[in-house]
């Protein structure tokens, strides 16, 4: 089997479904895909493009249980023109992929939805989106600079953690308060802000934020952000 297209009668892919399909280089998501069962294309090592056209899915398992687990040739995914959201752990770990366009259908980007994919350098977040879940990018360490839209009101905890090459950031000019999420790691020592680990050098903040920074919550986004060199202030 090389290819499959999951036509639009379908609503379900169950857990398993097409794994050790090793085979597989491409796949076709139909538009009444509501949810995608764990390790779904688990092992499928020749897969190398997704076609996301689930207009609505919101079920992609969970971090123990990624869809595409070991898919490391994952390189391209092209999101349909009509997906309201991206689910949460939609392209967890997919570790080989380095291109993904999203479409202005796009309204929010599910939690953890593309941590640690090491190979995305860039992505462009547009004007549609309304939120961003928490770990939405985390762990994406090719990343160098990212924009948050006007669109945007809220951001989850740890969506930007150990973005280890972002070195730019900006949030765009808005009148509407963008609220931040915290990071969930204080127990194990870490949660030092948002943008942990991620060594900035330069910030636009266009909008108002608002965010919990007491010990119990989380830091400040910024927080110990030492690398960071130029900051502006928006009107």
């Amino acid at each position: 089997l090389t290819s499959i297209t999951i036509p639009n009668s379908v609503t379900s892919i169950g857990v398993s479904a097409f794994n050790g399909c090793s085979g597989l280089t491409s796949v076709t998501i139909g538009e009444s895909v509501t949810s995608i069962g764990g390790w779904a294309f688990r092992n499928c090592t020749g897969l190398t493009n997704v076609v996301f056209n689930a207009e609505n899915c919101k079920t992609m398992d969970s971090y123990d249980y990624p869809v595409f687990k070991n898919c490391t040739k994952l390189s391209s995914v092209t999101i349909g023109e009509n997906v309201k959201n991206i689910p949460s752990y939609a392209f967890y770990g997919c570790t080989g992929l380095t291109s993904i366009t999203i479409p202005n259908s796009v309204t929010s980007i599910g939690n953890w939805a593309f941590y640690g994919c090491t190979g995305l350098t860039s992505i462009t977040i547009p004007n549609s989106v309304t939120g961003i879940g928490g770990g939405a990018f985390s762990g994406c360490t090719g990343l160098t600079s990212i924009t948050i839209p006007n669109s945007v009101t809220s951001i989850g905890g740890c969506a930007f953690d150990s973005c280890s090459g972002l070195k730019e950031l900006r949030i765009e000019d808005g009148e509407s308060t963008l609220l931040l999420g915290y990071n969930g790691y204080i127990s194990s020592g870490r949660g030092e802000g948002l943008f942990y680990d991620c060594p900035l050098e330069t910030l636009y903040l266009g909008r108002n934020l608002s965010y919990s920074s007491t010990k119990r919550y989380g830091y400040s986004p910024f927080y110990n952000q030492d690398k960071l060199k130029s900051v502006t202030i928006g009107n």
